[in-house]
Protein backbone atom coordinates (compact mmCIF):
# COMPACT_ATOMS: atom_id res chain seq x y z
CA UNK A 1 0.00 0.00 0.00
CA UNK A 2 1.32 3.14 -0.98
CA UNK A 3 1.62 6.51 2.19
CA UNK A 4 -1.14 8.33 0.17
CA UNK A 5 -3.44 5.10 -0.29
CA UNK A 6 -3.11 4.77 3.41
CA UNK A 7 -3.73 8.30 4.53
CA UNK A 8 -7.18 8.56 2.05
CA UNK A 9 -8.09 5.28 3.22
CA UNK A 10 -7.35 5.77 7.27
CA UNK A 11 -10.35 5.40 9.48
CA UNK A 12 -11.02 6.46 13.12
CA UNK A 13 -12.13 3.26 15.59
CA UNK A 14 -14.19 4.64 18.15
CA UNK A 15 -15.17 1.26 19.70
CA UNK A 16 -12.56 -1.23 20.69
CA UNK A 17 -12.68 -4.94 21.52
CA UNK A 18 -11.23 -6.25 24.79
CA UNK A 19 -8.93 -8.63 22.46
CA UNK A 20 -4.99 -8.03 24.02
CA UNK A 21 -2.72 -6.86 21.81
CA UNK A 22 -0.16 -9.23 20.77
CA UNK A 23 3.33 -8.50 22.28
CA UNK A 24 4.94 -8.66 19.04
CA UNK A 25 2.36 -5.74 17.46
CA UNK A 26 2.91 -3.32 20.51
CA UNK A 27 6.73 -3.99 20.06
CA UNK A 28 6.07 -2.69 16.13
CA UNK A 29 4.06 -0.02 17.12
CA UNK A 30 6.52 1.46 19.65
CA UNK A 31 9.39 0.71 17.21
CA UNK A 32 7.59 3.23 14.80
CA UNK A 33 7.02 5.31 17.41
CA UNK A 34 10.60 6.11 17.53
CA UNK A 35 11.05 6.98 14.02
CA UNK A 36 8.84 9.84 14.45
CA UNK A 37 10.85 13.21 13.88
CA UNK A 38 11.91 14.91 17.04
CA UNK A 39 12.95 17.97 17.59
CA UNK A 40 17.03 18.60 16.67
CA UNK A 41 17.14 14.60 16.69
CA UNK A 42 17.25 14.49 20.11
CA UNK A 43 15.30 11.23 21.02
CA UNK A 44 13.92 12.41 23.93
CA UNK A 45 11.11 10.39 23.83
CA UNK A 46 10.44 7.55 26.30
CA UNK A 47 7.56 4.58 25.40
CA UNK A 48 5.53 2.62 27.68
CA UNK A 49 3.14 0.18 26.94
CA UNK A 50 0.72 -0.56 29.79
CA UNK A 51 -1.56 -3.60 28.93
CA UNK A 52 -2.96 -4.51 32.33
CA UNK A 53 -6.45 -2.45 32.33
CA UNK A 54 -6.54 -1.33 36.17
CA UNK A 55 -3.26 -0.40 36.23
CA UNK A 56 -4.18 2.11 33.13
CA UNK A 57 -7.00 3.57 34.69
CA UNK A 58 -5.49 4.50 37.99
CA UNK A 59 -3.18 6.28 35.73
CA UNK A 60 -5.73 7.79 33.93
CA UNK A 61 -7.16 8.92 37.37
CA UNK A 62 -3.73 9.76 38.79
CA UNK A 63 -3.53 12.26 35.68
CA UNK A 64 -6.97 14.24 35.93
CA UNK A 65 -6.15 14.59 39.68
CA UNK A 66 -2.91 16.29 38.57
CA UNK A 67 -5.04 18.15 35.65
CA UNK A 68 -7.95 19.76 37.65
CA UNK A 69 -5.91 21.71 39.45
CA UNK A 70 -4.38 23.32 36.68
CA UNK A 71 -7.62 23.96 34.69
CA UNK A 72 -8.40 25.76 37.73
CA UNK A 73 -5.92 27.90 37.56
CA UNK A 74 -6.42 28.66 34.19
CA UNK A 75 -10.21 29.49 35.27
CA UNK A 76 -9.73 33.30 33.67
CA UNK A 77 -7.89 32.31 30.09
CA UNK A 78 -10.93 30.05 28.10
CA UNK A 79 -11.53 28.08 31.07
CA UNK A 80 -14.50 26.11 29.07
CA UNK A 81 -12.33 25.37 26.28
CA UNK A 82 -9.41 24.19 29.14
CA UNK A 83 -11.47 22.10 30.68
CA UNK A 84 -13.19 20.50 27.31
CA UNK A 85 -9.72 19.36 26.53
CA UNK A 86 -9.47 17.49 29.78
CA UNK A 87 -10.57 14.52 27.82
CA UNK A 88 -7.32 14.71 25.61
CA UNK A 89 -5.43 15.02 28.51
CA UNK A 90 -6.21 11.79 30.42
CA UNK A 91 -7.72 9.60 27.66
CA UNK A 92 -5.45 6.47 27.88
Amino acid sequence: MELIDAIRERRSIRKFLSDPVDEKDIIEIVEAGTLAPNAENHQMCKFVAVTNTDLVEKIGKVVSNRVNPIIIACKDVEYENINHHKYFLTFF
